[in-house]
């Protein structure tokens, strides 16, 4: 059985001892890093180097870090190789939409987490758009959003305080810390926050350079390389380029994760629904089921925006998200 450690937890253990009834044999792990070809997977015997077959864990998406999965060994092979056969269904998962060449397809940052950790280095600058669209990620998955303003040491007061005035104007933001990563006072309430009684999981998501590496380094006591960032971007130099998972606090874990330019939705329709909770609740007023929303008589959006319980700007970005994820959801 898998120790008490990478946040395993009463829901992991339930699932997985369903699943080992009928695969008594399977070593039980987590994902606790992915390249393009192989998956590291932590098990009770320790950790295994998996080689990646598409397709081998049936028709479920490809493993990522922080999927629990069970290990199988190939004796066909010399020497021996292990593979991942079964990926045990997924608590949640951060989705975003990536666009390639000639294609349209998600991207799981993380899996089976708890928090969401939206880390924003102070130096490049908050955005609210960005933000909103991170949120929506979390929420959109369940997870709890945090806000980590770091290098809180290299900018002017006035910096801050622009920051926290867009953090203001958002909703379910409820924890935000401002911090200096190589503070251990600053780093303290960060980590107790999330310690927590209970294994747990974080995920951290923010762009190249925001500092994601040297905070996962004061937390957890690792030594992920960093690199100095570029001046001209505010970027950093090819820092983290996987998904890795790392114990912490004895019993669980963080994910590190490559910078991220853009945040696409991908399928978040819940996410959009509990953010925009004023106009979702607007909409369950309007005198028709069939309204679009666009101006009719009687719409329950007219009516909240001439008592201001919304506003211009909500309405028009809610449209554009809705918009932007339709190409998500349609057939």
């Amino acid at each position: 059985m898998f120790s008490q450690s990478y946040g395993w937890n009463p829901a992991t253990k339930e699932a997985v001892e369903s699943l080992q009834e009928s695969f008594p044999e399977r070593l039980v792990g987590r994902v606790r890093r992915s390249e393009r070809d192989w998956d590291v997977v932590e098990t009770s015997d320790g950790p295994v180097n998996c080689e990646r077959r598409l397709g081998s864990f049936g028709d479920y998406i490809e493993p990522g870090v922080g999927d629990w999965v069970l290990v199988s060994e190939d004796s066909t092979q010399e020497p021996p190789q292990f593979i991942i056969d079964t990926v045990i269904d997924r608590q949640n998962e951060i989705l975003r939409r990536r666009s390639q060449p000639g294609a349209v397809r998600s991207q799981a940052i993380a899996t089976n987490i708890d928090t969401l950790g939206l880390v924003v280095g102070l130096d490049q600058g908050l955005n609210k758009s960005r933000l909103i669209r991170s949120i929506i990620l979390a929420l959109n998955a369940e997870a709890t959003p945090t806000l980590i303003l770091t290098k809180a040491d290299a900018v002017k007061q006035k910096k801050i305080t622009k920051a926290l005035r867009i953090v203001d104007e958002v909703d379910h933001l409820d924890t935000v810390f401002v911090i200096d990563s190589f503070n251990p006072e600053q780093i303290k309430p960060v980590y107790e926050a999330f310690a927590g009684s209970e294994p747990t999981t974080v995920a951290l998501m923010g762009a190249s350079g925001a500092g994601k590496s040297t905070l996962i380094n004061s937390l957890c006591g690792t030594e992920l390389e960093t690199q100095e960032v570029r001046k001209q971007d505010s970027r950093g130099r090819h820092t983290t380029t996987f998904r890795e998972m790392h114990p912490f606090a004895e019993q669980s874990a963080i994910i590190d994760t490559p910078g991220i330019r853009a945040i696409g939705l991908w399928k978040a329709e819940h996410g959009i629904s509990e953010y925009f909770h004023e106009i979702t609740n607007a909409i369950q007023n309007c005198e028709f089921s069939r309204c679009t929303h666009a101006g009719e008589q009687g719409c329950g959006l007219d009516e909240a925006l001439s008592q201001s319980q919304i506003d211009d700007e909500s309405l028009d970005l809610w449209r554009a998200l809705l918009e932007e994820n339709s190409e998500t959801t349609d057939d």
